[in-house]
């Protein structure tokens, strides 16, 4: 009996003890990462809600991510442990790893691949700009930084796809953080993590190494210098973590960068190197694509208060607002001198101008000015998550055009107040459900995909449906296919007199599915324009087939 009393005793105290850690545990955690971790989750959650409106398939980019993944996780499966490092594909492969993990324990869908990067992603990004806010002006920075990088339209709207652009802003924020937080390499744990952040961050997409260069050589001209044995630390980690896979892939990595260079100029993504045009080319992106203007006018304030505090406490060790400010300059520099330009390419940028955007809120000295502008970065972030992810206004774009504005997709000369058009998706939308279509083919016996290699548009194109017919064990080819359980899918536009097409996409595009023959098919014609009773069989699931020409 009293042994029994005895054990009874010794849970009740092991379980005291451990409710107790647990409480301590949590009450180091300020009210601020409190705040943060519900943003996070509100985030993740809208994503997933989105994945669950839209049908439509996967953007090029995105699918073309994906269907990497698919191949990686078909290369592990089969033993082919060490491929997915030897391959080239002209990224690292760390996102599509994850992605070829996400496939081991769910299956292959496009939404779990979606979901995957959210759940990893959006917290290093949020966590990764709440750090270096709170090193450098205190925790309620670090959750304005949080807030303004997780209310960034770019991000939202490419938190809807799978794409590298999001996961190099949360791992170079990251990187970041932990390169501060190891005080300019003197705490050698924390340069360790931070060799492992910079190296992961160069496993997402060779560029990380201009967004994080010019602030880590402020760094070390800082002070980091002198801590020796924690920056030979910080080199040794990040060099194993992604020095082979560089070296592996240097030939082929000269090549790329090569072929890049001599992108041909245009007006619109390639202007001449030295023009106006190219070097306010990611100014006008920054505030009409990738943050817009109410967050762009509290990056400025930021950045002139910061320019002002680095000149007159230079000498400050606990100064860290020049490698901010250096870091965001020298990414800017380096990606405008960059012939190709994208609106994506400078998101990695976005903790340098989420910190520098809010750091200098918390120390307003007025009261309510303070109060103000802290809840005016909250509701900009809760419009713009909101906005991009459910339009609520519909699909618009709020702007003032100066003298010379234009349309391209920067916008120049343009201050765009709000949008939720996305880059690339906005709202959730249903145009055409080619997953839906693919499904039901698939039920009525066909196993092979055949795409118009000609139809190439967003919500029609081979490197978007190719991640839905894998997720159906279905093959899929960007030409014809003839073979018995094979279809072939066409885009092309409804004219009276038309057979009704399987699915109706915008702009009067109809996708129509011929099963059987397809010799001599113009696509356009929906015929054989040299002999022109040849008929063909059209099938849509659930319907009759039809012989088209009719007789």
């Amino acid at each position: 009996m009293s042994a029994g009393l005895d054990l009874t005793l010794r849970r009740q105290a092991i379980t005291g003890r451990t409710s107790a850690a647990i409480g301590h545990l949590l009450g180091r955690i300020s009210d601020e990462a409190r705040w943060l971790w519900l943003a996070v989750g509100i985030f993740v959650t809208v994503s997933a809600w989105w994945l669950t409106q839209d049908t439509r398939i996967p953007d090029f980019d995105s699918g073309t991510h994906m269907a990497m993944a698919f191949q990686y996780h078909f290369d592990i499966a089969h033993g082919n442990l060490t491929q997915p490092f030897r391959d080239f594909n002209s990224y690292p492969p760390l996102v599509h790893l994850l992605g070829a993990l996400t496939i081991f324990l769910v299956g292959m869908h496009p939404m779990a691949l979606i979901l995957s990067s959210n759940l990893v992603f959006v917290p290093l990004l949020a966590f990764g700009c709440y750090g270096v806010g709170r090193i450098v002006a205190g925790p309620r920075a670090g959750l304005l930084a949080g807030l303004f990088a997780l209310g960034t339209p770019m991000f939202v709207s490419m938190m809807h796809e799978y794409d590298l652009d999001p996961p190099q802003a949360a791992l170079v924020a990251v990187s970041v953080w932990a390169i501060l937080a190891s005080g300019r390499f003197e705490r050698l744990g924390l340069s360790a993590l931070a060799g492992v952040c910079c190296g992961l961050a160069l496993m997402t997409k060779e560029t990380s190494a201009v967004f994080l260069g010019g602030f880590l050589l402020v760094v070390i001209i800082r002070g980091g210098w002198r801590n020796w044995l924690g920056l030979i630390v910080f080199a040794f980690v990040l060099e194993n973590v992604a020095g082979p896979w560089y070296v592996y892939h240097y030939s082929e990595l000269l090549q790329t960068f090569t072929t890049l260079g001599q992108v041909a100029p245009n007006p619109v993504q390639a202007p001449a190197r030295w023009s106006l045009a190219n070097g306010g080319w990611y100014f006008w992106d920054l505030i009409n694509q990738q943050i817009l203007l109410p967050l762009a006018a509290a990056f400025v304030v930021g950045a002139a208060i910061a320019i002002r505090r680095s000149i007159r406490h230079r000498w400050a060790s606990d100064n860290y607002l020049p490698e901010l400010l250096i870091g965001g300059f020298a990414s800017y520099l380096a990606m405008t001198y960059l012939t190709h330009k994208d609106p994506r390419y400078t998101l990695p940028a976005l903790v340098y101008v989420a910190v520098l955007g809010t750091f200098w809120i918390p120390s307003v000295s007025r009261a309510r000015l303070r109060v103000g502008l802290t809840a005016a970065i909250a509701a900009i972030a809760a419009i713009n998550l909101l906005g991009m992810s459910t339009g609520v206004v519909g699909q618009t774009r709020v702007a003032l055009a100066l003298p010379g504005a234009s349309s391209t997709i920067i916008y120049p000369w343009q201050l765009t107040l709000y949008e939720n058009e996305g880059w690339v998706r906005g709202a959730p939308a249903h145009n055409g459900d080619i997953l839906e279509l693919l499904q039901g083919l698939h039920r009525e016996g066909v196993n092979q995909i055949g795409i118009d290699p000609t139809a190439n548009i967003l919500d029609f194109s081979a490197a978007g449906i190719i991640p839905l017919a894998e997720a159906l064990n279905m093959y899929i080819e960007p030409a014809p296919i003839t073979a018995p359980d094979g279809a072939y899918l066409l885009l092309r536009p409804v004219k009276p007199g038309d057979p009704a097409p399987c699915q109706r996409l915008d702009g009067g595009l109809g996708i129509y599915v011929v099963r059987g023959s397809i010799a001599g098919l113009n696509s356009p014609l929906l015929r054989n324009p040299a002999i022109p009773t040849q008929r063909y069989s059209l099938v849509c699931p659930g319907r009759p087939t039809v012989i088209y020409p009719a007789a």
